[in-house]
């Protein structure tokens, strides 16, 4: 279920808060601590639901716990980690070594992100609106990443005031956090097993028009599918507006497509027939 909306936000200095604090810190290493942690995070700014999954590179997400209503835990979580997860702006950010920190969805996102087949087909499909994430990095490469999303009207967009409160107590929530799944992933070593399995999902992701595209061809090919504009590509491969037109028209030509939609339903297709899994729908 999601949230209480009519729990009231909690002051900083008030006993209330401090007392939430040190109630979370005892709780390090028991099973409650996720949902305090959800708790303390709705008490300074009201959203939907929370995913709390851990992001490590080259391997599926593994979820850890989440307040999703039942009814979309399926379309939410398990077709995220099909393969829609590789084109997520929060995956392209621990993928970049991020801090640790809290972050705005525009904050990580390209540029032309909502108006790219994934967001379209995904975002939309679940109903968010709005997306905030606390970002904890266990060590190099190893995150753990709680979602903060907001899918109805009443909740709207978080607000600037919102997302400074998160910010401002992020170092704190993030130390409690740390200390929490250290210990609770070193109790069940998933990263072991993790690190000794071939991840066929990022295989398939790098190998995405391999047969067909020259490697900057496959370069530009994927930043599209993240929701780069041709600018944005332009500037991060440091060559021109017109040079990424060519690549593009080049990268349509030899894959048989004429529209992100195309481009996009041609990737999620290439993701499931290389690991079996099942491809998102169409866009409504």
């Amino acid at each position: 279920m999601g949230q209480n909306s009519t729990m009231p936000k909690l002051q900083l200095d008030s006993l209330e808060w401090h007392s939430a604090l040190a109630n979370l810190f005892e709780n390090v290493g028991e099973s409650e601590f996720p949902t305090l942690l959800s708790n303390m995070l709705f008490s300074l700014t009201p959203y939907d639901s929370i995913a709390v999954y851990t992001y490590l590179e080259g391997v599926k997400p593994k979820m850890l716990f989440h307040n999703i209503p039942e009814a979309l835990v399926d379309v939410t979580l398990t077709n995220y980690v099909d393969g829609p997860y590789l084109l997520d702006p929060i995956t392209q950010a621990c993928a970049r070594g991020i801090s640790s920190g809290v972050y705005h969805l525009g904050e990580l996102a390209p540029d032309h992100f909502r108006q790219s087949e994934y967001y379209k087909r995904y975002y939309q499909q679940i109903g968010l609106r709005d997306e905030s994430v606390v970002l904890i990095m266990l060590e190099p490469g190893y995150y753990v990443t709680l979602s903060i999303g907001h899918r109805h009207a009443d909740q709207g967009k978080i607000s600037s005031r919102d997302l400074q409160r998160l910010k401002k107590v992020a170092p704190v929530l993030i130390s409690a956090g740390r200390m929490h799944w250290s210990m609770a992933l070193e109790k069940h070593p998933q990263k072991l097993r993790y690190r000794s399995q071939v991840d066929q999902l990022s295989k398939a992701f790098d190998s995405f028009g391999s047969e067909e595209l020259t490697s900057r061809e496959r370069e530009i090919a994927r930043e599209i599918l993240k929701g780069h504009s041709g600018k944005s590509i332009a500037r991060m491969l440091n060559i021109s507006l017109e040079t990424v037109k060519v690549h593009r028209k080049h990268i349509n030509n030899k894959l048989g497509v004429s529209s992100h939609a195309q481009l996009f339903t041609l990737f999620i297709n290439h993701l499931a027939g290389s690991t079996g899994t099942e491809a998102l729908p169409e866009a409504q």
